[in-house]
């Protein structure tokens, strides 16, 4: 899991990072793809897409109150990374000072998962307006 020095501050899997262990404890999907060593240690093979599909769920359960389900035939959306853009957005929307209304965004080529309008919307009450396919496509 990329957890890194260029995580945006407010970014809560860079104050505390997901804790295998207890992530298994808690969900049994996850429980289910996770890998434990013989020290009782929880991993997980991250190019394995069902056990980033199992990661993204769990964290976005427990963390956003969110219940998603992941196509296996798709890009499995990582949460922290996806929370710093969310975080980015607000960072620039707050330096925008004009905005003092509700939000609104447009997500062109949102994805199979619609990952960044359930963050925004959750954690913000954003409204995102989705588009489910590029313009390009759209237009053509």
């Amino acid at each position: 899991m990329a957890l890194n020095k260029y995580m945006h501050q407010r970014n809560i899997y860079k104050q505390r990072k997901p804790n295998f262990k207890e992530l298994a404890a808690q969900f049994d999907f996850f429980d289910a793809v996770a890998v434990k060593d013989e020290c009782g240690r929880v991993m997980l093979d991250f190019r394995t897409p069902s056990h980033l599909a199992a990661l993204s769920k769990a964290l976005l359960m427990k963390d956003f109150g969110l219940n998603v389900n992941f196509p296996s035939d798709r890009l499995i959306p990582t949460v922290p990374l996806r929370l710093n853009y969310i975080l980015w957005l607000e960072d620039l929307i707050k330096d925008l000072k004009r905005f003092s209304g509700r939000i609104n965004i447009l997500d062109i080529g949102v994805g199979s998962s619609c990952i960044y309008p359930l963050l925004g919307s959750k954690k913000n009450s954003w409204r995102i307006f989705l588009v489910l396919k590029a313009i390009s496509e759209i237009l053509l």
